[in-house]
């Protein structure tokens, strides 16, 4: 238990920093968290990585409201109507609207997963067939044209290509040699997961951040009282339950993930509430903390990750001793689910 609060707080404090910095979000807060995932069992690293991915979705929201700089991708929606709010400086409204609203979508997510879950279980065999499994991976790729880069698509065909061409190195199994090793030994074995990712991914997103010109303002304003910001939420609880809803079960569309669970809510409370900025943030804000926990599923549940950052953490799931085929046993994995991953995940949210 002891050691559970210590990897759920160290997550907790990564994902904070993480979403209030500009650009470094949940994929480059656990590469540079790589000795730490080494140190860690299964059921710590879905804990560690569901820390960092609740708080960050959350504190991301911080930088967007109060100095108009967007602290992780799914951050535009609250970038967008919270100017608003700070035009008539109710910057910290926004900011404890979203703080209830996440709160709320956590406890959505858990109910819809309790109740729904054993019912669809015998279904799920379905994703275990080989089959299944490849089609699922051809559509993440394909997703993964749409959802980087602003879609260039020329630019993600091309780094797809490379990556593919990157895991050619190493052994060749079937015909008992080893390939594109250039006579280097430590090549026999594929290119080191850890310092590729430092240079393909890491090194180049922060000397992007480096180079950005970013002007910080803030606004002096009074802070708003937690109960003002309550009868605020409840005003707009039901676009915070449809959030909720929507960004539980769109997040598990391959490559997008909470990303779309997002966009998505905050589009539809757009047609729907045009003229209520608190409704659009609302929406946005429960639908990004509900998609964080239904993203999860097919991974714990499957071993399918969906997005860049459950690819790496799947990887260290590996290295932890979580056989590829322990995903076949469903009861496993759903006990895991219910009994570790869930009352941690309310934790993170009320924390």
């Amino acid at each position: 238990m002891l050691e559970q609060l210590i990897v759920v707080l160290t997550g907790i404090l990564i994902g904070t920093i993480s979403g209030i910095l500009p650009g470094i979000g949940t994929s480059i807060s656990l590469i540079l968290s790589v000795p730490i995932l080494l140190q860690l069992d299964v059921p710590q690293l879905f804990l560690f990585y569901m820390a960092i991915l609740s708080t960050a979705q959350y504190t991301g929201t911080i930088p967007s409201v109060f100095m108009q700089v967007p602290g992780e991708s799914n951050s535009m929606p609250a970038l967008l109507e919270g100017a608003k709010f700070r035009k008539r400086n109710l910057s910290s409204a926004a900011i404890g609207l979203c703080a209830v609203g996440s709160l709320f979508g956590s406890f959505v997510a858990v109910a819809i997963t309790y109740l729904a879950l054993p019912y669809v279980m015998d279904s799920f065999q379905i994703f275990l067939k080989d089959n299944f499994r490849i089609t699922l991976y051809g559509i993440v790729l394909l997703a993964s044209m749409f959802a980087f880069n602003k879609k260039r698509y020329l630019l993600n065909c091309s780094l797809l290509l490379v990556g593919y061409c990157l895991s050619l190195i190493g052994p060749a199994y079937q015909a008992g040699t080893y390939r594109y090793t250039l006579g280097i030994e430590q090549l026999e074995h594929g290119i080191p997961f850890y310092p590729l990712i430092l240079g393909v991914i890491v090194a180049p997103t922060l000397f992007a951040a480096m180079q950005k010109d970013i002007k910080v303002t803030f606004v002096k304003e009074k802070l708003t009282s937690f109960k003002k910001v309550l009868f605020l939420f409840f005003r707009n609880i039901t676009s915070s339950f449809r959030g909720a809803v929507i960004g539980f079960f769109s997040a598990m569309a391959p490559g997008f993930g909470t990303l779309l669970s997002t966009n998505l809510s905050y589009a539809l409370e757009s047609k729907l509430n045009p003229n209520y900025p608190s409704k659009k943030i609302v929406a946005a804000e429960t639908a990004n903390n509900s998609g964080g926990f239904g993203m999860l599923l097919p991974l714990v549940l499957l071993g399918i990750p969906l997005t860049s950052s459950e690819f790496i953490l799947f990887n260290y799931l590996l290295e932890a001793g979580w056989s590829p085929f322990q995903f076949a046993n469903l009861e496993n994995n759903a006990l895991i689910l219910m009994k570790t991953l869930v009352p941690w995940f309310v934790f993170v949210n009320c924390v």
